[in-house]
């Protein structure tokens, strides 16, 4: 029986089930529509909070640049530009669907701090 027989390749031991292949994985199996949905919300929120934490302190450096403190308006430039980045290189990480949201949420926050406090004329 083609079953029965021993592995061709060397290997040692009777094996019952000699070439029927395992498909699933031991543990819990996840809707991928779920998974989507959860890197969707994951990148979403951390995108919005990022965005907030982005602009808001824009707020702060235009204060800091009328009042010619150079130093601490670079330090706060980089520090906006490094929290976004590192947000948006986090949520590549989760992969495609989490940049995307978390891009979508940081421009939902920009969008809300606009309406909040008003475009600047």
């Amino acid at each position: 029986c083609l079953l029965l027989r021993k592995l061709a390749d060397g290997r040692r031991g009777n094996r019952f089930l000699v070439g029927l292949a395992m498909d699933a994985r031991e543990g819990l199996m996840i809707i991928p529509d779920l998974i989507l949905a959860r890197d969707a919300a994951i990148g979403l929120t951390a995108g919005l909070l990022a965005g907030l934490v982005h602009f808001s302190s824009l707020w702060w450096n235009t204060r800091l640049l009328m009042s010619k403190r150079a130093g601490k308006t670079v330090l706060l430039q980089l520090a906006r530009f490094a929290v976004a980045a590192g947000t948006l290189a986090i949520l590549a990480w989760f992969g495609a669907v989490a940049l995307l949201a978390g891009t979508l949420g940081f421009l939902l926050a920009r969008q809300l701090l606009l309406q909040r406090f008003g475009e600047s004329r």
